[in-house]
């Protein structure tokens, strides 16, 4: 069909040939672009076939790079199309690590110019230069039949480009045009898949049996596969189609250079993700004292690909063994010892060619084995997969007594509370350990030393003794706070486990944690209050014991009693009694309920929103029951405890947490009106006592669930109410009342 155009090739199985008869001269029309026929455009044409071929995108480059996947993991090189014979030697020598692959034309500009003159240039390089990475990939030359076959693909490619084909056939009609495009089209593209034939012959990889090759310029199997690199001999690729024995070739020279590369499963994701994940797990068995851990089932396949074949432990069926190849291969690299020992020449030592993410791996997981940390510059340096610095050294870390590792975890689980920390003593977790306290302690330094300058202050201001707990818990947060930064490593751990207050772990960690909280509040706003105090009895006996209640507050440290509940509770009562003060002078028959109307803007809105306090209970001490429920449960615990300040701040306290911690109600579908802003949240949830006191139950998280007012009053009307905390069901049966119930992992504290 490539020379008469009346014959007609579909693509079907098996193909269908057709005679299509016409009387246009189609062989005139291709006459006419014979100026085109020239070697450049040949070149070009010939290009543009081999980069479809091999799967390039072409670039006006003078070299392409291609990826391609070898052994599971990503690789690329250097693609260079050029006649071998004139390429100068820095262009054949691969100077970066990378494989190069040069591959020539078959023909030449130069009619005297062939195969032996670019295998003499191969030749001369390895003379000169020696030995690199580079593949020469060496074609016979074309026929006269072939090179005809080329140049009328040529002239049928610019007849046929776009808005050039009118051009050509401004003397035919309509009809003819189209039947002539056609027959065209159809001669174009079976010269095109005859030219790929012809390239498969060309370069080594069919047999000639149809005259392609010119048999002066001609070569002979693993001849036209020429390597510059002194450690590869190729072998011919079975493939008979150009991208297959281009792969082929690159798979020799990358297993030649790597022989001991791993084969990983192609399916496997070599991904930051999986491989800390392999790290993680190698790490966490060696925090097992017998020496395995068990690994969930959906990640054991991923675990097994990736760290079997690395030689970093066995995958069994459902436990994961470190091994210690890498550990004996190291130590005898460096029989005196890996102190000092560069990241570089831990990876020389590896020499698979392997990823470096995954000599990262290799590295971090002997570092956790050898109690070996990493330094920079004299300086100890936090690595990870993704930062592991060639220049930084191994360095063998002094590790404190167990009995110390204890007690300072200990310290940091009393004061600071970080999750998560390494239970085994290694010097990788040790190095973790101690930068994680330091981090956080660094985080609250200034806020606690700013804290402790305004309670000093605060003390002035009311009149106290600055000899009173929450100062003092404050002052030895601060201490502890500088311990931690003057020391690191195993010196931190020992300052750790001596360290030693008068003040409890809980006030200096309410202290340190709740520092924010406490210094929105400071300097104390006692205006509202002072005005109080200046009214007349009875009204002033009130405000007095606002301020005493206050006081009291500012004295006990953060965890007896949060002072942020009782400044913002002093201060709304203070302003109820001013409001009762204004409502009798203007002559109202009976005090107002205790109310705070909150004038800001909320929501957008710009009407203020009061919120009715309801009055303290008065009267007799007996229990509240279901039956005898006034509304709230503050009216229980004032009952239970009376007097007892300290019980009752302690309660507040609990309430708070939990408002804070959920700021909804645990109850699925128990929920406040849309309308209600944020700020009005925690105000407006209630906290109820799933067994009430008065019938034996305990004031503690663990018998508390927060809810909305409307369901609390339901939970005390109905004696078929129950809750579960631990199976997170709420049920009334009486009402077909069903509800789940979310229960956070620090409920109970």
């Amino acid at each position: 069909a490539g020379r008469v155009g009346q014959l007609k090739v579909d693509e079907s199985t098996p193909p269908i040939i057709s005679l299509q008869l016409t009387g246009v001269d189609v062989d005139g029309i291709i006459d006419k672009a014979a100026s085109q026929d020239n070697f450049g455009n040949r070149l070009r044409c010939l290009k543009e076939i081999l980069y479809k071929q091999l799967e390039l995108r072409s670039e006006d480059k003078l070299w392409l790079e291609h990826s391609f996947r070898w052994r599971g993991t990503d690789r690329r090189c250097k693609v260079i199309f050029k006649n071998v014979w004139e390429a100068d030697f820095d262009l054949l020598e691969s100077n970066d690590g990378d494989w190069k692959l040069v591959i020539d034309y078959p023909l030449d500009a130069d009619a005297n110019k062939g195969p032996s003159a670019d295998r003499a240039q191969v030749h001369n390089y390895r003379e000169e230069r020696g030995s690199t990475r580079t593949v020469v990939w060496l074609p016979s030359f074309f026929s006269q039949t072939a090179l005809q076959d080329l140049g009328k693909l040529v002239k049928l490619e610019t007849i046929l480009a776009e808005h050039a084909y009118d051009g050509y056939v401004s003397d035919l009609s309509m009809q003819d045009r189209t039947t002539a495009k056609s027959i065209l089209i159809n001669q174009r593209d079976a010269l095109r898949s005859r030219m790929v034939t012809h390239l498969q012959t060309a370069y080594g990889l069919r047999e000639d049996k149809s005259g392609v090759i010119d048999t002066m310029r001609n070569l002979d199997g693993v001849d036209h596969f020429q390597s510059l690199d002194s450690g590869l001999q190729l072998k011919v690729p079975g493939a008979t189609h150009l991208p297959g024995a281009m792969a082929e070739l690159l798979e020799q020279a990358v297993s030649s250079q790597f022989p001991q590369h791993p084969e990983f499963d192609d399916s496997v994701k070599l991904t930051v993700t999986f491989v800390q994940k392999v790290l993680d797990v190698f790490q966490d068995a060696l925090q097992q004292s017998e020496g395995r851990i068990e690994v969930e089932k959906s990640q054991r396949d991923m675990i097994r690909m990736i760290a079997n074949p690395l030689k970093l432990g066995e995958m069994a069926p459902q436990y994961f063994v470190p091994g210690e190849h890498w550990k004996d291969h190291f130590r005898r690299k460096a029989p005196d010892g890996l102190d000092g020992v560069k990241v570089s020449e831990l990876r020389e030592w590896i020499g698979w060619g392997i990823p470096t993410m995954l000599e990262n791996l290799i590295i971090l997981a002997c570092a956790a084995q050898l109690n070996c940390s990493f330094s920079l510059h004299g300086s100890p340096y936090q690595v990870s997969l993704k930062d592991l610095p060639a220049d930084c050294k191994l360095k063998t870390q002094e590790l404190p007594a167990q009995e110390e590792w204890d007690k300072a975890r200990k310290i940091q689980d009393s004061l600071l509370g970080l999750a998560g920390l390494p239970k085994l003593m290694t010097a990788q977790t040790l190095d973790d350990l101690t930068t994680k306290v330091r981090n956080e302690a660094a985080a609250y330094e200034k806020p606690v030393a700013r804290l402790v300058d305004l309670l000093a202050s605060e003390a002035g201001r009311q009149g106290l003794d600055e000899d009173f707990d929450r100062l003092n818990a404050a002052k030895e947060a601060q201490r502890f706070l500088a311990s931690v930064k003057s020391n690191q490593g195993c010196a931190l751990i020992k300052a750790l486990a001596g360290f030693a207050s008068d003040s409890p772990d809980e006030a200096i960690s309410t202290s340190i944690k709740g520092t924010e909280t406490v210094i929105r509040v400071l300097p104390i706003d006692r205006k509202t209050l002072d005005m109080a105090l200046g009214l007349e009895s009875p009204l002033k006996e009130e405000a007095q014991n606002l301020e005493s209640d206050l006081l009291s507050a500012l004295r006990f440290n953060e965890y007896v009693a949060a002072l942020a509940p009782v400044v913002e509770r002093v201060n709304t009562k203070a302003l109820a009694i001013l409001q009762r003060q204004i409502q009798a002078s203007k002559g109202a028959s009976k005090p107002a309920p205790e109310s705070v109307p909150i004038t800001q803007e909320v929501g957008g809105g710009a009407n203020g929103v009061e919120i009715v306090v309801p009055p303290a209970p008065v009267g007799g001490r007996g229990m509240a029951t279901k039956a005898g429920w006034s509304g709230s449960d503050e009216a229980e615990v004032r009952l239970k405890y009376g007097d007892d300040r300290a019980a009752l701040e302690r309660n507040r306290k609990m309430v708070s947490e939990l408002k804070s911690l959920y700021r909804a109600s645990q109850v699925e579908g128990d929920g406040l009106p849309a309308w209600v802003p944020d700020t009005l949240v925690e105000l407006l949830l209630e906290v109820h006592h799933i067994e009430p006191l008065g019938v034996g139950g305990e004031d503690q998280r663990s018998n508390m669930v927060v809810l909305t007012p409307t369901l609390h009053a339901l939970m005390h009307a109905c004696d078929d109410a129950r809750i579960d905390l631990e199976t997170g069901l709420l049920s009334v049966p009486s009402k077909g009342i069903t509800r789940k119930i979310t229960v956070k992992t620090d409920h109970n504290g």
